[in-house]
């Protein structure tokens, strides 16, 4: 498995990756980059790019969903989450089929090596507030905000939040 470390302008991440899937995409990574990176990684940077330039929603990168059933639940349920929208911790927990789990989805989310493909920025408190991410807070409600400054641009209207807040 290669690592590639690419700049980008919200900083650097690291990327895991051999020939058949992505094994990490990481915030703030600043690990040298192991020559040479698999084509996957340099195809991951490249999305990743766009993303943040605000042309792509969503990365078309194959990875693996690893964990328990629940995990695998909570993982899933945020890879649904429509660009520019947020759930709260509690949403995903129903969704994943435990509703008094949030917490555990907060746990979950705290393991998340998957940035944009399991976008985790998008799982908020119920209140609305951020809540933590690895990126950092200031980093999510950037995110949050930049998804919110560009949605329009891939031809639909989304709310901010299911339960109506506007959230950030």
């Amino acid at each position: 498995m290669a690592h590639l470390r690419h700049e980008t302008v919200f900083g650097p991440v690291g990327i895991d990756a051999d020939d058949l899937e992505i094994r990490a995409i990481r915030v703030g990574d600043t690990t040298p980059t192991t020559l040479p990176p698999s084509a996957l990684a340099v195809e991951a940077a490249r999305q990743i790019d766009e993303y943040y330039a605000g042309v792509r929603e969503r990365l078309d990168l194959p990875f693996s969903i690893e964990g328990t059933e629940f995990q695998k639940r909570v993982v899933i349920a945020v890879t649904r989450i429509p660009y520019g929208e947020t759930r709260s911790y509690a949403e995903i927990a129903r969704e994943a089929g435990h509703p008094n789990a949030f917490r555990a989805v907060g746990s979950v989310m705290a393991m998340n090596e998957m940035h944009l493909l399991v976008p985790c920025h998008r799982v908020v408190k119920s209140g609305g507030a951020a809540g933590l991410y690895g990126g950092g807070e200031s980093f999510k409600r950037m995110l949050l905000q930049f998804e919110a400054d560009h949605r329009g641009r891939f031809g639909k209207t989304v709310s901010t939040h299911r339960n109506g807040s506007k959230g950030i």
